[in-house]
């Protein structure tokens, strides 16, 4: 579904944002829909998104590689909402819940 018609869906049915992280395509984004067929062991490198920066340099330094780390394609643009969520417990509890099975495939799998 388009980013466009998911805007228009969830702003038609007044979905906040676990409204959204409910969808069954978003819900298990991760660990089914993007990577739920995908034999996780086939690669060599797993990293954590906290860990970017050594991660990438760590994979550029034997080849001779210019670390890509400063590399900011498709950046969020700052938002007032998205820092009120992630500052109120209560709301990333209910998302962290609901989004359990992602979270749980990311400890899996993302390793530092």
């Amino acid at each position: 579904m388009p980013a466009g018609l998911l805007h228009q869906y969830m702003l038609q049915e007044n979905l906040d944002v676990a409204g959204l992280a409910r969808l069954p395509l978003l819900r298990r984004l991760m660990s089914e829909t993007c990577l739920g067929n995908v034999n996780m062991n086939s690669f060599p490198v797993i990293g954590q998104h906290e860990e970017r920066e050594q991660t990438n340099a760590a994979l550029c330094a034997p080849p001779g590689l210019e670390s890509f780390d400063n590399v900011r394609a498709n950046m969020t643009l700052p938002s007032a909402e998205r820092d009120h969520i992630s500052g109120d417990p209560r709301i990333l509890g209910q998302l962290a819940d609901i989004l359990r099975g992602d979270v749980a495939f990311y400890e899996r799998w993302a390793k530092p």
